[in-house]
């Protein structure tokens, strides 16, 4: 089996040019080479150690406790927490271009997984990480950090059509929705302050987004590829972009930049084939002449005698002939606005997301909770004192130990937060998933609970609904 060589973090979605398919090949020291060619890892060493798993190997790096690696082929990777007696303590550079991987299990012994880690890997559809970790947290099949301020990994074959990022997120990792083809809607709350690179892209189902106001910078390539984006506005709070942001969104239509920005990156808009019109501001003082590059039927909208009223922001070459854009000069940007800006497509509510709420019927009664139901490695997880009370059971909370006792006819439960076994009359039971603090609530597992309370339990993953009767 061949392996794949990563030179430092190389963004294939900031090589991708419209003229060269990267699907089945790789720059590697600037050379585009197929897959097939592909030669071993530089920092491959004697020691490396080949460890099997589902369809294939990873391979694993002893001196630094790293996964450095992992064929093509694997389909399913059960990170284990040692291997050859060695601690696995990161992931680094290992699930790359990883076409064919579905399932993915992180041990608790994993303390770091950079952005880029799975760039490629768009079969992956389940993301389980060890419920006592200390350092990662899957919910839904989503991979966080811990505390939920970072968003790592969205799983591209998730089913779902909509997403809102919690609003304990400030940081999305790179390459995190990646590939994404199902999602058409993402909202974004203004708490976030950093994207990395590529976050959203080839998520060619993306029709419409909102631009956080707590970012000031684009990442590279953010949405590069999002093939079916309408439309985009760029708010006031964004100052600085980096390469890419929008190339090859080739259904882009309308782009509105509002005061503030300084600067457009190479290639922003390049091969926006759709793009027909796009306002300026005059705060921009940088940019680059390959910004519009392949956009010919564009006009621009510019404030005269700016930085950007230069004809050679509005000229590139294509098959050696001169290709000139259309410029619209207006005077007063703010006034111009008012009409130009109002007649945009809105961008997304939280309202107009397909509701993905976890549903919880007790006897055909629907519950509210405070904390909505979470789903983490397969447990529905449901705050404590709600789904206790609601059969009809006594609790009582010892924040001492951590413990949550419940008592209903002749059935005593406990549980401890993050501890993996739990007691029912006094006999223990092993749990997938522990009882866990989540946004401030203590949240348990729904199924355990109702059925050693004697209640029976069934879960309709089309309408994400748990019924519950007894």
């Amino acid at each position: 089996m061949k392996l794949k060589k990563i030179t430092g973090i190389v963004l294939a979605f900031a090589m991708t040019l419209s003229s060269v398919n990267l699907a089945m090949a790789e720059l590697v020291d600037g050379i585009l080479i197929e897959e097939s060619d592909m030669p071993q890892l530089e920092n491959m060493r004697d020691n490396t150690v080949v460890y099997p798993v589902e369809g294939g190997n990873i391979y694993f790096d002893p001196d630094n406790g790293d996964i450095i690696d992992a064929d093509f082929s694997v389909t399913a990777a059960n990170i284990p927490e040692q291997i050859n007696g060695v601690a696995v303590k990161r992931i680094f550079n290992g699930f790359y271009k990883c076409y064919n991987l579905k399932t993915l299990s992180i041990p608790n012994t994993i303390s770091e997984i950079g952005g880029y880690q799975f760039y490629g890997c768009h079969s992956l559809e389940t993301i389980n990480v060890d419920p006592s970790s200390p350092y990662f947290l899957s919910v839904d099949n989503v991979l966080y950090t811990k505390d939920m301020t970072g968003l790592i990994r969205y799983a591209p074959k998730k089913p779902d059509s909509s997403f809102a990022v919690p609003e304990s997120v400030t940081t999305v990792y790179g390459e995190a929705f990646e590939g994404c083809d199902n999602l058409t809607t993402v909202i974004l709350h203004d708490n976030i302050t950093k994207f990395e690179e590529g976050v959203f892209s080839g998520c060619e189902g993306l029709t419409t987004i909102k631009i956080p106001k707590g970012l000031s910078e684009l990442g590279g390539g953010i949405f590069q590829g999002c093939k079916n984006l309408k439309s985009i506005e760029i708010p006031g709070n964004i100052k600085t972009s980096i390469f890419r942001e929008f190339a090859l969104c080739t259904g882009l239509e309308t782009a509105v930049i509002h005061k503030g920005m300084t600067s457009l990156g190479t290639y922003f808009f390049t091969d926006c084939t759709s793009l027909r019109t796009i306002a300026v501001p005059d705060t921009v003082t940088e940019l680059d002449d390959s910004v519009f590059e392949n956009c010919s039927d564009l006009t621009v909208h510019c404030v005269k005698g700016s930085y950007i009223d230069n004809p050679e922001w509005f000229t590139y070459y294509k098959d050696n002939k001169l290709v000139q854009i259309n410029v619209n000069f207006v005077y007063d940007y703010d006034d111009f606005m008012k009409n130009y800006s109002s007649a945009q497509p809105s961008a997304p509510k939280t309202s107009d997301i397909k509701d993905n709420t976890i549903k919880v019927l007790l006897n055909n009664s629907a519950l509210s909770f405070t904390q909505p139901p979470v789903i983490e490695n397969g447990t529905t997880l449901v705050p404590m004192r709600a789904i206790f009370e609601a059969m009809g059971a006594s609790v009582d909370w010892n924040g001492e130990t951590q413990t949550v006792t419940s008592v209903k006819d002749s059935t005593t439960i406990s549980l401890t937060l993050n501890k993996n076994t739990a007691t029912v009359n006094g006999k223990d039971i092993s749990l997938a998933v522990p009882a866990k603090l989540v946004n401030g609530s203590t949240m348990v597992p729904l199924r355990f609970v109702s059925e050693s309370l004697g209640a029976e339990v069934n879960w309709d993953g089309a309408s994400k609904t748990v019924t519950i009767k007894g």
